[in-house]
């Protein structure tokens, strides 16, 4: 047991040391901290959309968070709750932009929530299986068939990720809301 654990000790030391130059630092990666703020966000908001509006309850809104972006997506029965979620997903510290992308509808049926789900499972699997898509920086939200792309991308990964996306049966929509890092 010990002849094993001395050769290990000193792999392990020697591959530590293996880095040759200066590291650079992926722009395209969030920080832990930032991704709690992120989710910290994202509950603030609901919280504050059924506290401001109880009404909310009984439909159905999402809020999503990446990097400081909120994408508000679902039904609202009228155009003032739309606006006030929007006004309400801008008031936390560490959102810096708003997409209200809800729609004014009654909620949609649980078979189409199903089939957001399995497109979003396809589109998911298209990326990571891409080699010109960072799927890890990307968040996919499906709502009705229409996919909203999040994430800290280069501009060619953006176009890389919508393409994918596009050869994915089902999809209506494509929307991009995208932080570029180039």
């Amino acid at each position: 047991m010990v002849r094993l654990i001395v050769p290990l000790c000193f792999l392990l030391a020697i591959s530590s040391c293996t880095s040759v130059g200066p590291s650079e630092d992926d722009k395209g990666k969030r920080t832990f901290g930032t991704r709690l703020d992120d989710g910290r966000s994202a509950r603030l908001i609901k919280r504050n959309l059924k506290a401001a509006m109880p009404e909310v309850k009984d439909m159905n809104i999402d809020v999503h968070v990446y990097n400081g972006i909120a994408l508000l997506t679902g039904q609202a029965n009228v155009e003032a709750i739309k606006t006030k979620a929007g006004d309400i997903a801008a008031q936390p510290r560490h959102v810096t932009k708003v997409y209200n992308e809800i729609d004014i509808a009654g909620p949609t049926a649980l078979l189409s929530r199903t089939n957001d789900g399995v497109l979003k499972t396809k589109i998911k699997t298209r990326m990571m299986a891409s080699r010109s898509v960072a799927s890890g920086r990307i968040k996919v939200v499906v709502e009705n068939g229409v996919v909203f792309l999040l994430g800290l991308v280069t501009r060619d990964e953006a176009k890389s990720a919508v393409e994918e996306v596009r050869a994915v049966y089902g999809v209506q929509k494509i929307v991009q809301a995208f932080e570029f890092i180039n």
